[in-house]
């Protein structure tokens, strides 16, 4: 029997290839590991709605958290500061459950891609091992990737959701557990973040840190923090961080 010939993978948008050539070559790495909402796809208005609704129906309405308080962060993180602010008798277990049960469907029913994403993790895939590394659940991960057409491409299972870590972002939990599934150094891992947490957490494990600014809640501090950075996969380059 003749084995069957792996599908080629698809050919980078001209777009594409170079930013991809110019990550590889800058920093050399074991691996690239990549946050998820923010990221990968524009989900944080749907958290930011999401809290707002909660705290509206349970006496508050009009307020919210800021949005740099918001990414990069576990839903027990966002309920435990919602609770301390406005809710001192809430269940800040049922609390998370309850931001989380209504991000998911909203997410799901609204998700976008940040621009050039599915094609650069499919690409990068292909030439370097590649995790995703998210404080969001595994079941809104899950279902994220496969709309995007990355399930197939990504080892989904060894992929870092909240339920993962004891710690969530800005503690570096979660993107030493990333390099440790794919067995490499995580000085030798490339992290892509949008949010102020992520970036800290990624710095904290000693990755090196890619910015995607375009739906970033802090652009000017992601630069800051950054090694470099792109507004989305369609840059033409690495930016130099400011």
């Amino acid at each position: 029997m003749t084995a069957a010939t792996p599908a080629a993978t698809p050919p980078l948008d001209p777009p594409l290839a170079p930013l991809l050539d110019a990550v590889l070559a800058r920093f050399a790495p074991a691996a690239l590991l990549f946050d998820l909402d923010g990221t990968l796809v524009v989900t944080e208005h749907v958290t930011d709605a999401c809290v707002r609704a909660v705290l509206a129906e349970r006496g508050h309405p009009g307020a919210g958290l800021a949005m740099a308080e918001l990414g990069g962060r576990t839903w027990q993180a966002i309920a435990e500061t919602t609770r301390g602010r406005f809710l001192p008798e809430a269940d800040p277990t049922e609390l998370a459950a309850d931001m989380a049960g209504r991000f998911e469907t909203l997410a799901l029913a609204q998700l976008r891609e940040v621009p050039g994403a599915a094609a650069f993790v499919r690409a990068a895939a292909a030439r370097v091992p590649t995790l995703v590394v998210t404080s969001s659940t595994r079941a809104f991960m899950g279902a994220a990737l496969a709309r995007l057409g990355l399930a197939e491409v990504l080892d989904v299972a060894a992929c870092v959701a909240q339920e993962d870590v004891r710690v969530g972002k800005p503690h570096p939990e979660p993107y030493l557990l990333g390099a440790a599934r794919l067995a490499v150094d995580p000085r030798r891992c490339v992290v892509f973040e949008d949010s102020r947490s992520g970036a800290v957490a990624a710095a904290a494990a000693s990755a090196r840190v890619v910015g995607v600014t375009c739906a970033a809640p802090e652009p000017a501090l992601l630069r800051a923090l950054a090694d470099a950075t792109l507004s989305d996969y369609r840059d033409p380059q690495l930016r130099a961080p400011s």
